[in-house]
């Protein structure tokens, strides 16, 4: 049995291989869990101008599920290689099906959590890194009911953009 204190407070403690119990006593702002995915292959070619799920060639989703606690905080952190047509390019992240860490306040542009621009035709093998973190302040949870994070694409009428690969 492996027992983490501060001063006389026991704060973490684990039996054998069992996940760490969290006492009561555990500081504020603790990293508790570490959830990830990743797709390793080239997405297939993405045209809509509705928002889409990101999957790789094989349809394995860019998606993760958690069961928060009341109280928790999600940071959602991704990064994207994205390539495209020489249009706009819209990135979000979805709780459940809930849009979150948008614009809200567009104008007449789609709510996403970020935007990037498809390669020139001079630079039509070019990917752009593209970063994207949110925190989640209000997940909702009980510690007994899952969600799904994920990140959606949309692109530009017209336009076209591709996951992990070059146009």
């Amino acid at each position: 049995m492996a027992v983490f204190k501060m001063g006389t407070k026991t704060v973490l403690s684990q039996t054998g291989s069992d996940n760490p119990t969290w006492g009561a006593n555990a500081p504020t702002g603790c990293i508790i869990n570490v959830t990830s995915t990743s797709i390793t292959r080239a997405s297939s070619q993405f045209t809509s101008n509705s928002f889409t799920d990101i999957a790789d060639d094989q349809s394995n989703a860019l998606s993760v599920s958690v069961t928060p606690k009341t109280n928790s905080k999600i940071l959602l952190i991704a990064a994207l290689g994205v390539s495209g047509t020489d249009y706009n390019i819209y990135l979000r992240f979805m709780r459940d099906s809930t849009a979150i860490g948008i614009n809200t306040n567009p104008s007449n542009r789609p709510a996403a959590t970020m935007s990037t621009y498809g390669s020139d035709t001079s630079k039509t093998y070019e990917i752009m890194p593209t970063p994207m973190q949110f925190l989640d302040t209000t997940p909702g949870g009980d510690g007994s009911t899952s969600i799904v994070y994920k990140i959606q694409i949309r692109v530009q009428s017209g336009g076209s953009a591709y996951i992990n690969r070059s146009e």
